[in-house]
């Protein structure tokens, strides 16, 4: 307000793209928001490797148990301590126990 000359005011359409850049702007932000949410919540059950935050260059690898919202930014629990996605260096598939046992299909008899 302080710039504006008060004898040539802004016309209200100025105005009113005006509000529409800042509209456009929250919704962006607002939708980068959600998609790191969504990013963080696809991780879950994936196995990572995490760089640490107190010992620099030390990796943990682990699992990826829940997903952390309480900071504002998500935050992704890795051997019960919580790490920002800018602390991921890799993301692979978890790996899960097969069983080498083949089940037996049962027998159909066949009645002519």
């Amino acid at each position: 307000m302080t710039s504006q000359d008060p004898l040539n005011p802004e016309s209200d359409t100025d105005f009113a793209a005006q509000l529409a850049q800042f509209s456009s702007l929250q919704e962006a932000t607002t939708m980068a928001g959600n998609m790191a949410t969504m990013q963080a919540s696809s991780l879950i059950g994936a196995t990572v490797n995490v760089e640490s935050a107190t010992n620099s260059g030390q990796q943990i690898t682990g699992v990826v148990t829940q997903v952390d919202m309480s900071s504002g930014s998500p935050e992704v629990q890795v051997n019960g301590q919580l790490y920002g996605l800018n602390q991921i260096s890799s993301i692979s598939p978890t790996q899960t126990a097969t069983s080498n046992s083949t089940a037996e299909t049962p027998a159909v008899a066949i009645k002519p």
